[in-house]
């Protein structure tokens, strides 16, 4: 198996989640982003459908 390189994002979030002490914190943290993603592809789809 290949080895994969990490791009600065995603090295600056594994740095944000070391930091975490509780398992309560990343999965909050997965959800704020998912929430984010989720409303960002709204108008995209939007677009699309007319």
């Amino acid at each position: 198996m290949a080895a994969t390189a990490f791009n600065p994002i995603q090295i600056h979030l594994l740095k944000m989640f070391e930091h975490k002490k509780s398992i309560e914190d990343p999965l909050e943290m997965q959800d704020v982003f998912g929430k984010y993603y989720s409303q960002k592809k709204k108008p995209r789809l939007c677009r699309v459908a007319i």
